[in-house]
């Protein structure tokens, strides 16, 4: 939930609409995170009125922005331009749908040897009832769940289904199955996909349309990403993880900070990191505003990989380390963006407000004179200025 708000304000911040922008932030400002987010869970009608449902009516700006809850379990912002939709959020049918537009058009699946399929998050986790049945959150999530394995089964997909120990969270099952590495390319319908970019990858979130396109044609058209390093140098103290270190750098940044950009980790902090340590780091760069994160392969990364299920072995590890040796930045490379980051500063740091850049250090002390953006997460911790 508080991640489509991000994205939802990120999109606000670009509107060239003023009145639209301001009309929209006046309803962000005002708006009860727990009630929006009981709202999602509940049915809501709209119109060119506004919202209705148990927010109440909406602003006038709802004409041009519709909260819509299509169906349980399906969470979108949709930004309505006139003559085309913009949807930031989560759709659950997105796969799909994906499968269903092939279909249609008469195509296939270009290659399902490349193509790697896990049941995840719409899974239940309590265990299966002595009849067979699953507990299921909603009619929604085992559709999805329950599509995608037949479409699995008819494109010749390798699924790791029900019965599968390997079954997990895609972008934490991908690196430890060894399907994640150095040099590759990788999307996946998930926001966080950015997590292979721990191993040297190019990792990023694709919607309907483009699981579409790629499936039929191992291809994908993108606008060139800026780049931006995040130098992080020195030890950290005892108590600071991965985690603290990311959203320190997002309270550096700011939450759209890495909007436009490809972001690489680097410096000694990075270099002394766990694999499960970058893998945060990559994961929270989306929380940035980031296309993508990554992190050059270096012995860690290998150490990791080698002996995993898919990882490469004999003299085929031997040749793919010697290549992916090479997916180093030069020592003059230029950014368009450089940020360094002194690791001794960094202490245990929570997330204080309504996006991941309201940051604060355990030891740290709530802003005294708050900007309109820190007020509105004031209000929404319960936290007095000072």
């Amino acid at each position: 939930m508080n991640e489509i708000l991000t994205q939802a304000q990120a999109w606000l911040d670009e509107d060239p609409d003023p009145q639209t922008r301001a009309e929209l932030q006046g309803w962000l400002d005002a708006d009860d995170r727990d009630r929006l987010s009981a709202a999602f869970a509940g049915p809501l009608t709209f119109g060119t009125a506004g919202l209705r449902g148990p927010l109440g009516p909406g602003p006038a700006a709802m004409n041009h922005i519709v909260v819509a809850k299509a169906a349980a379990g399906l969470c979108q912002y949709v930004k309505d331009t006139g003559g085309s939709k913009i949807v930031i959020g989560y759709d659950a049918r997105r796969n799909s749908q994906a499968f269903a537009e092939l279909s249609r058009r008469g195509l296939s699946v270009r290659r399902p040897d490349r193509t790697y399929g896990t049941i995840d998050h719409s899974t239940p986790t309590t265990p299966v009832a002595d009849d067979g049945r699953r507990d299921w959150v909603t009619a929604d999530a085992e559709h999805q769940v329950e599509t995608l394995r037949t479409n699995c089964k008819t494109w010749g997909i390798a699924l790791e289904d029900w019965d599968s120990s390997r079954r997990g969270i895609v972008h934490v099952m991908g690196p430890e199955l060894g399907l994640t590495r150095p040099g590759m390319t990788i999307v996946c319908g998930d926001s966080h996909t950015s997590t292979h970019g721990a191993f040297g990858a190019i990792a990023f979130g694709i919607g309907t349309t483009e699981v579409g396109h790629v499936l039929a044609t191992q291809c994908l058209m993108q606008r060139k990403p800026k780049t931006m390093a995040i130098e992080i140098n020195g030890p950290l103290a005892p108590g600071v993880d991965a985690k603290d270190v990311v959203l320190h750098v997002i309270g550096q940044i700011g939450v759209g900070g890495g909007r436009g950009h490809a972001i690489e980790f680097c410096g000694s902090t990075v270099r002394a990191m766990s694999m499960e340590q970058r893998m945060t780091l990559c994961n929270m760069s989306i929380e940035a505003g980031a296309r993508c994160g990554l992190v050059a392969p270096d012995q860690t990364t290998f150490d990791y990989l080698q002996g995993r299920r898919y990882a490469p072995s004999g003299a085929e590890w031997d040749q793919a380390q010697a290549q992916w040796k090479q997916l180093v930045s030069d020592p003059q490379a230029r950014f368009d963006r450089h940020v360094v980051i002194d690791a001794r500063a960094i202490a245990p740091t929570v997330s204080s407000g309504v996006h991941p850049g309201q940051v604060i250090a355990v030891d740290g002390q709530v802003p005294a004179t708050p900007d309109a953006d820190q007020r509105r997460g004031l209000r929404y911790m319960g936290f007095a200025a000072g």
